[in-house]
């Protein structure tokens, strides 16, 4: 996928690229998720600046082990 903010393409797993899309069309701009393959925790991580765009949009979170805010896909065992 091409990102709107500096038209990098960037690979998404399958599973999230909906979703994905779906926030980059809401401008917000993440830094990386993963769908978790069936052996991790899922998870969008996005800039600090849209930390309450996330909440706003209703998405719950976590702090991972190396301090990150981590946000729970919806896409991943819920519809969107």
């Amino acid at each position: 996928m091409k990102t709107w903010w500096n038209n990098k393409i960037i690979c998404v797993d399958e599973c999230l690229w909906k979703e994905i899309h779906f926030l980059w069309d809401e401008k917000v701009q993440t830094t990386g998720c993963c769908c978790g393959h069936n052996k991790l925790k899922p998870m969008i991580n996005v800039i600090p600046e849209h930390h309450n765009k996330m909440v706003e949009l209703g998405y719950e979170s976590w702090v991972n082990k190396h301090g990150v805010i981590c946000y729970k896909p919806m896409s991943i065992g819920n519809a969107r």
